[in-house]
């Protein structure tokens, strides 16, 4: 037994249905009001047309693109920026070389090698 009908009552309604031909005689809304409402049918129940589907995949290769395309002009800024900061650091590494060799130029406070006079032999240590 399904839903209540035994398998008599089963066989007795679908040859009814044979008989009348229900489906045939079906002509679908008559007024603009009922043309509107079963109109949603399809969407309401899940069965979109495939004009849906095609935008539905239009959107979604749109915001694909779109995604690759700022992470694309992110990654350009992104370069243009560490380039900047790289730029900037080497031209702080210069100043700071030059201060550096400017410090470098002055007198070493401990000469390392130096003649010793009379002897003619070098020592290293002579000047501490």
């Amino acid at each position: 037994m399904t839903k209540g009908w035994s398998e008599e009552r089963r066989k007795k309604q679908a040859e009814r249905c044979r008989q009348n031909k229900p489906w045939e005689q079906s002509t679908g809304p008559k007024t603009t009001e009922g043309k509107k409402r079963s109109s949603l049918n399809a969407y309401k129940h899940g069965h979109r047309c495939g004009v849906w589907d095609e935008c539905r995949e239009m959107l979604r290769l749109n915001r694909e693109f779109v995604s690759r395309a700022l992470n694309t002009a992110r990654g350009i800024y992104d370069m243009e920026r560490l380039e900047a900061a790289l730029a900037d650091e080497r031209t702080e590494r210069k100043r700071a070389g030059i201060k550096q060799n400017q410090r470098h130029k002055a007198p070493h406070p401990l000469p390392i090698y130096e003649r010793t006079e009379g002897s003619g032999q070098s020592d290293y240590l002579s000047g501490i």
